[in-house]
């Protein structure tokens, strides 16, 4: 039973019990106010945030991923397709890290992100893929990258969604008898799971442009490599991270609706203006995993059961509706919220 929801678990809990504790001593010592690691994130207008808090928490994810990785490799060999895929989120995640300490250029990040989706593309489908199914990808790609940054901003959520859809996607690798695939996400799922120790609200360490840029290549590359093998179709994993996908997706057609500035820093995801609403951090979390819960468990039954067109029509209308709720919740206290804060623009909600 333990198998089912745990890849390969009989022969390499060993290796999940190290990337957890590698994942736990980096996110420890990130944490503390004297290591080099320490970087602090400040509040600004997009933070739901009050104090100075460590951002370079996604190195602990991304070192319990290599190290549970490394063992992975010493036991069953390297798969050429994963020196692209490790190779393209070193590179992401270097760019990413000397932004967090530098805040470099959207150009000089674009050609990077570029290039590493580029070069997971080249090493999964394309040779069966078509222009027009290429180019999907690629934005694809780019977009994952992207909107993992834009939805890192609440206590406990990328850290989640990481972990559950990780997850999800190893069960249904494990499912289709692909082990060793499955033992890359699962390892991923599980490093995450270190990481929320110490970042489910209250959190104590962000992840960082450094985590949310490289896991979201991860997302890509990942499911990338499953739909090449045949693991499951694309609409699996775009499913299982839906949560992220239609939120980000949404509010920036929203907001690009609305005329803004779709690239300024802003507060107006479905979860952020949960919180503006009043909602707690934990509350809100907590209801984003069950929705996280229930996208990826239905979407393995979809698969499994061959119910692909009714399930994803039955999701649509499911955000639909969520969508429709949001907005009646807020609709009346946000404009009260922003009066709040001109007045106190540092408070955790910003709502004082």
């Amino acid at each position: 039973m333990l198998c089912w929801f745990y890849p390969g678990a009989g022969r390499s809990s060993v290796v999940y019990l190290f990337s957890l504790a590698v994942s736990i001593v980096v996110a420890w010592l990130i944490c503390r106010d004297n290591s080099i690691l320490s970087v602090k994130d400040e509040p600004d207008e997009r933070s739901l945030h009050s104090r100075p808090t460590p951002r370079l928490g996604g190195l602990a994810i991304l070192a319990g991923s290599a190290a549970g990785w490394s063992w992975l490799v010493y036991q069953n060999g390297l798969p050429e397709v994963f020196i692209y895929i490790s190779g393209a989120a070193l590179l992401v995640a270097v760019i990413s890290l000397a932004d967090d300490f530098l805040t470099l250029s959207q150009a000089g990040r674009f050609v990077v992100h570029l290039l590493a989706s580029a070069a997971v593309i080249y090493a999964t489908v394309y040779a069966a893929a078509g222009i027009g199914m290429l180019l999907f990808y690629l934005i694809a790609t780019l977009w994952l990258i992207n909107l993992y940054n834009f939805m890192d901003g609440m206590d406990g959520f990328s850290g989640g969604m990481a972990a559950i859809g990780f997850a999800a996607l190893a069960v249904a690798a494990q499912f289709s008898q692909k082990l060793v695939m499955a033992e890359f996400m699962a390892v991923i799922a599980v490093a995450a799971c270190g990481f929320l120790l110490f970042n489910f609200p209250p959190a104590r360490m962000f992840m960082g442009d450094v985590g949310s840029a490289t896991i979201g290549f991860l997302v890509a590359a990942f499911s990338l490599w499953g739909v090449r093998d045949a693991v499951f179709p694309i609409w699996l994993p775009l499913l299982v991270f839906s949560p992220f996908i239609v939120d980000a997706s949404l509010t920036i057609l929203r907001r690009a609706i609305n005329r803004e500035k779709i690239w300024l820093p802003h507060r107006k995801h479905f979860y952020q203006r949960l919180v503006l609403n009043g909602w707690s951090h934990r509350r809100t979390v907590l209801c984003e995993y069950v929705l996280m819960l229930a996208c990826a468990g239905s979407a393995l039954l979809m698969q499994r059961y061959d119910l692909a067109v009714p399930g994803l029509a039955v999701w649509a209308v499911i955000y639909s509706l969520l969508a429709i709720l949001v907005e009646r919740k807020v609709r009346d206290k946000i404009p009260f919220c922003k009066e709040k804060e001109k007045n106190n623009p540092q408070s955790p909600t910003g709502c004082g």
